[in-house]
């Protein structure tokens, strides 16, 4: 697994939604948190067919000043959106080589357990690459989540 060194310049957006009035369990927060997400992750080899490699980044939102305890029971819905902020690849003499940079899947995680003292939660993020000496480096995030609290 690709390790998250940093967020920089995280944001978090708490916005307190009308009350729902009888309707028991409707959410009445959304959160919105982003951020560039740093880490590196190369990737270097000889063997001109090898193709795709892959791994994956977990992205925690606890590091985020302000950020609130949220619960998979409590959310209603998330949506969560990754995009590629910097990356480089080596070409000093093998033309035909065939580079390439892709965002597989994007998932958000909650905890279940409520006891928990660190509530953890945030995206698991799933890279490929190929290429002679490809690196990734920043992703830019953005996790919006429905909840109750």
């Amino acid at each position: 697994m690709v390790t998250l060194e940093r967020i920089e310049n995280p944001r978090m957006m708490e916005v307190r939604l009308p009350d729902p009035g009888p309707r028991a369990g409707a959410p009445n927060r959304l959160y919105i948190f982003g951020g560039i997400a740093v880490f590196e992750w190369t990737h270097e080899t000889d063997d001109r067919w090898e193709g795709w490699v892959h791994d994956s980044l977990h992205i925690s939102m606890i590091s985020i000043p302000g950020v609130p305890r949220i619960f998979d029971d409590q959310v209603s819905n998330s949506i969560h959106t990754v995009s590629l902020a910097q990356f480089s690849f080596s070409d000093t003499w093998r033309t035909g080589d065939t580079w390439g940079y892709s965002i597989d899947s994007v998932s958000a995680y909650f905890p279940h357990d409520h006891a928990l003292d660190l509530a953890d939660f945030g995206l698991n993020v799933e890279l490929s690459l190929r290429g002679y000496k490809t690196n990734l480096f920043r992703l830019s995030f953005q996790l919006m989540v429905l909840a109750r609290v």
